[in-house]
C-alpha cells in the first residue's frame, strides 16, 4: 500500500522533532474530514519523514474530496500533466497523463467534480467516478499559466485566476464564464470567504474581495510581498507572503495583523482547525498558532 496521507499525531511529532523530509517548496497542503493530510513538494506527497516519491514526477497540487479520496496533479514541465487518484486507504487508483504542460492547480467540488489547471493557461473539467473523461473547457482559458483554482463551498461557481492577471468565474448552472479584469499582476492564490466572497491574491502584494457576480468590494494594498497562499479562518482570511509574513484581516477592517514572520516565502495555507494552521515553506510544513482575538 502506498500511504500518501498521515493522521494529525504523526504530522505534529514530525513538524516539532523531525528535520524537514520536503525537498523544495511545499506548494499545497490538503486536509480530509476525517484529519488526514497530504502536502506537496518536489520529493513528492507526505508529510514529516513520510514522503512518496511520485512517479518521477513532480506534484504541484492536491485535494481531498469529500469521501476522503486524495487527487494529486502535476506532471512533466513543457511536457505534460499528470493527475493521480488514491482511495481513502492510500492506493493507487488511478494515473493519467494529460494536456502540454504541468498542472499547477486541482480543486474537487461537493458533488465532486473536479477542475485542473496547467501552465499553458488551459483548464480541465471532469468527474471524479469517471476522471478518464476529463477535457479541456473552451470558454477557461488564460494567456498565462493558470495558478489557481476554487470551487465555492456550495460548488455552484468555479473560479480560476492565471498569471495573466485574469480572474475567470464558471457557473455551474447557466455554464457562462464571467471575466474579471481588477487585477494588475499575475493572480497566485484564491480563497472562498463562504459562498459569496471570493478574495484573489496576486504578485504585486494586493487581495482583491469580489463577490459571485465578480463586482469588486474591497482591496487590500502594499502588503510589501508577492502574495502566494491564501486560508478562510472563519470570517477573517490569512494571507502568506513572499516575504515570510503570515497575515490575518478581516474584511471589515484596513489594518492587517502579522502573526508570524519567517525568512522563507509562505507557498500554502490549509486551516488544521480553528486556532491552527498549517504553512508551506521551503522544505518544511509548520503548525502555526492562531492569537485568540
Amino acid at each position: 500500500m502506498n500511504r500518501l496521507a498521515l493522521s494529525l499525531g504523526p504530522l505534529l511529532a514530525a513538524c516539532a522533532t523531525s528535520p524537514p523530509a520536503h525537498i523544495g517548496p511545499v506548494t499545497a497542503i490538503a486536509v480530509a474530514a476525517d484529519g488526514r493530510i497530504a502536502a506537496c513538494s518536489q520529493a513528492g506527497i507526505g508529510v514529516g519523514d513520510d514522503v512518496h516519491d511520485w512517479r518521477r514526477e513532480r506534484p504541484f497540487a492536491c485535494a481531498f474530496s469529500a469521501a476522503g479520496e486524495l487527487l494529486a496533479a502535476g506532471g512533466d514541465i513543457g511536457r505534460h500533466g499528470c493527475l493521480q487518484l488514491h482511495d481513502p486507504d492510500g492506493t493507487d487508483r488511478l494515473y493519467l497523463q494529460r494536456g502540454d504542460d504541468v498542472f499547477y492547480a486541482v480543486a474537487i467540488a461537493t458533488d465532486g467534480r473536479v477542475a485542473a489547471g496547467n501552465a499553458s493557461g488551459r483548464v480541465w473539467l471532469g468527474e471524479l467516478d469517471d476522471l478518464t473523461g476529463i477535457v479541456e473547457a473552451a470558454t477557461l482559458r488564460h494567456t498565462g499559466p493558470c495558478r489557481a483554482l476554487a470551487f465555492s463551498p456550495d460548488g455552484a461557481t468555479l473560479a480560476t485566476g492565471g498569471r495573466d492577471g485574469r480572474l475567470l468565474l464558471h457557473h455551474k448552472t447557466t455554464g457562462a464564464t464571467r471575466e474579471v479584469l481588477d487585477h494588475t499582476a499575475g493572480i497566485e492564490c484564491l480563497c472562498w470567504l463562504g459562498d459569496e466572497r471570493l478574495a484573489a491574491g496576486a504578485r504585486d502584494g494586493r487581495v482583491r474581495l469580489h463577490d459571485r457576480s465578480g463586482r469588486l468590494l474591497r482591496t487590500w494594498q502594499r502588503l510589501r510581498g508577492a502574495v502566494l497562499a491564501l486560508a478562510a479562518c472563519g470570517d477573517d482570511l490569512l494571507i502568506g507572503l513572499e516575504d515570510g509574513r503570515l497575515l490575518r484581516v478581516h474584511p471589515e477592517r484596513d489594518e492587517p495583523e502579522v502573526i508570524a514572520a519567517w525568512s522563507s516565502p509562505i507557498f500554502a495555507l490549509a486551516m488544521l482547525d480553528q486556532h491552527r494552521v498549517l504553512v508551506g515553506q521551503q522544505a518544511a510544513l509548520r503548525v502555526q498558532a492562531l492569537p485568540v482575538r
